[in-house]
């Protein structure tokens, strides 16, 4: 009976952990802001399919940094003052080619305003990927080229670099993610992000401490127009497909207060 017990506790501690895997990933959001003495209540719903499963990293929040799987995506926005944005689109990736198209509506009260934008990619390998947007608006277009890598930490573990930057390199964003394990399903990912439009700069910073693969909670800090904006969220998962989150932030100079709950699901 000895013999059985060890060669059983043997076969699962060298057993792979198999990670959950999900097509689709929803949330509906309730946010209200509130700025100076006015409120605006805005609801929101987004929805994203990938044909091909995608395998979270340990928290069930986390998704490889960059993305490699066809999908189709859609959200939409209804806010106070007759304001609704609806976005659509996809990705399709062919031969480690990325062939993408996006649409957006825009209303505000008995004005509106749709766009459109394409994109090419390339995935050098499956950590390097390089893009270019094209976006069009009723009163011209423009386009944008951009860049993500990965590099390795072992494990689950890395850090992660984007790049974009507009056509006439007047406006670019440069951001970073590092995401590592600490041992007894504990995490933790932080991200910094720093955008300059011709010689006016934003940046921010946020992180996550995952008590458990399935509870969170965060901080984030940004400089953005001269304002500092300060916020706090936390996110629970109940079983594999179901989670709430909580955030609010608050920003000094223009007296905004934003609280915002959501609603997820993973299948």
């Amino acid at each position: 009976m000895k013999k059985i017990n060890v060669v059983l506790t043997s076969l699962l501690l060298s057993s792979p952990v198999v990670a959950q895997e999900y097509n689709l990933f929803s949330e509906l959001n309730y946010t209200r802001a509130e700025v100076g003495q006015n409120d605006n209540d805005i609801l929101g719903i987004s929805s994203t399919y990938y044909f091909d499963k995608k395998a979270v990293l340990g928290p069930l929040a986390e998704l490889s940094y960059i993305n490699d799987k066809t999908n189709v995506y859609g959200a939409y926005i209804d806010s106070e003052g007759d304001v609704n944005d609806l976005t659509i689109g996809g990705e399709l990736f062919y031969n480690n080619f990325l062939f993408g198209a996006e649409y957006n509506r825009a209303e505000v009260g008995s004005f509106d305003a749709d766009s459109s934008k394409v994109t090419l990619g390339y995935l050098i390998n499956p950590n390097f990927l390089v893009k270019a947007d094209y976006t069009d608006l009723e009163q011209g277009g423009f386009a944008t080229f951009g860049a993500q890598y990965t590099h390795s930490l072992g494990g689950v573990d890395y850090v992660g670099f984007s790049l974009n930057v507009d056509d006439e390199f007047d406006v670019w964003t440069a951001s970073s993610k590092y995401f590592s394990a600490l041992g007894e399903d504990r995490f933790v990912a932080a991200e910094l992000s720093v955008t300059d439009n011709d010689g006016d700069t934003d940046w921010g910073i946020s992180g996550d401490y995952y008590f458990t693969t399935m509870t969170s909670v965060g901080l984030s800090y940004a400089d953005e127009a001269s304002d500092d904006v300060w916020g706090i969220n936390a996110k629970h998962y109940f079983n594999t497909n179901w989670a709430v989150s909580a955030a609010y932030a608050s920003a000094d100079e223009n007296d905004a207060d934003i609280y915002s709950i959501s609603l997820i699901g993973q299948f």
